[in-house]
């Protein structure tokens, strides 16, 4: 004989789908002739035979935009690039003893790289911010690469 006292209650939710998308969808209008325009809800059809309401097909919700950039994203890259370029050749060439055109892009990207977590750091949060960097390090260290490898090639083979 099994003891009944030692048993659970449980407690079963069904879950109802994704949220009714009808309270996003604006009300009909009507045009200038009293005729409704763009109501974009869709009322239930009677099945016939059965008498039974039935949905009509919903839509298909509308396309998400993946967009790897955004304009304030584009701005702050163009900004810390011109800003390290001008800075640099005016440190680099006018006020610093330096010479040479390696010296000199290797300075521009690493002040490029600063200015740009600076001012990304000012427009979002700290890992955001580090996010952008990261993205932008990886980014253009890899055309970096791909240049400096075409210079050491051009290089060796005399050009």
């Amino acid at each position: 004989m099994t003891d009944l006292s030692n048993e659970r209650t449980v407690t079963v939710r069904f879950d109802k789908g994704p949220p009714d998308r009808a309270a996003d969808v604006p009300p009909a209008v009507s045009d200038a002739f009293g005729d409704r325009v763009g109501d974009a809800r869709q009322a239930p059809v009677v099945s016939a035979g059965t008498g039974q309401d039935s949905q009509a097909a919903p839509s298909p919700e509308p396309r998400v935009r993946l967009r790897t950039t955004s304009g304030a994203g584009t701005t702050t890259f163009i900004a810390a690039a011109g800003a390290s370029l001008g800075l640099i050749w005016v440190l680099y060439e006018r006020v610093l003893p330096f010479s040479g055109v390696l010296g000199f892009w290797v300075s521009w990207y690493v002040l490029f790289l600063g200015l740009y977590f600076t001012m990304a750091r000012l427009q979002w949060d700290h890992l955001e911010a580090r996010n952008r960097l990261a993205a932008v390090a990886f980014g253009t260290g890899g055309a970096s690469l791909a240049v400096g490898l075409w210079w050491i090639g051009t290089s060796a083979l005399g050009g």
